[in-house]
């Protein structure tokens, strides 16, 4: 008799202080399309947009935001949480936002982790490099 396949539990995905900003900013961008009645097929966003959003929680200047963005675009891509189509123009591109993005926080962790990161990020200002390299998992919580 075969044996049923094993589940390995495997840790969840740390993501550094960036993508979780990055990652906060798309999930806070779909659940307003959401909650505005957006009954479309697809929930899309745009760089501008996820731009504008950064600015509203100040966070914009902290990063060198050309640089670091597509990486983490990328990951929350292979984690089917977006699709952006790198081959269409730049005015044309748009970020699809899957509805999986909304598993990946909670409210309560979005706020405590938007919070944290901000005292830290005005605190700690642009050029201290450790805060961009620290490791944060999907729920925000410090390493």
């Amino acid at each position: 008799m075969a044996k049923p396949p094993t589940h390995v539990d495997e840790e969840p995905q740390k993501f550094n202080k960036f993508q979780s900003i990055i990652l906060c900013c798309l999930w806070t961008l779909y659940m307003d399309k959401i909650q505005s009645g957006s009954l479309s097929k697809q929930i899309t966003t745009t760089f501008p947009e996820l731009n504008a959003e950064l600015e509203k929680f100040e966070f914009k200047g902290a990063f060198d935001i050309k640089s670091n963005l597509k990486t983490a675009l990328q990951l929350f891509a292979r984690y089917n949480l977006i699709f952006v189509n790198w081959n269409a123009a730049d005015n044309e591109r748009v970020i699809v936002l899957y509805p999986s993005i909304q598993f990946a926080l909670d409210e309560s962790e979005f706020a405590t982790f938007v919070a944290g990161v901000r005292e830290k990020m005005l605190n700690a200002g642009p050029q201290n490099e450790d805060v961009v390299e620290d490791n944060f998992d999907a729920e925000g919580e410090e390493e």
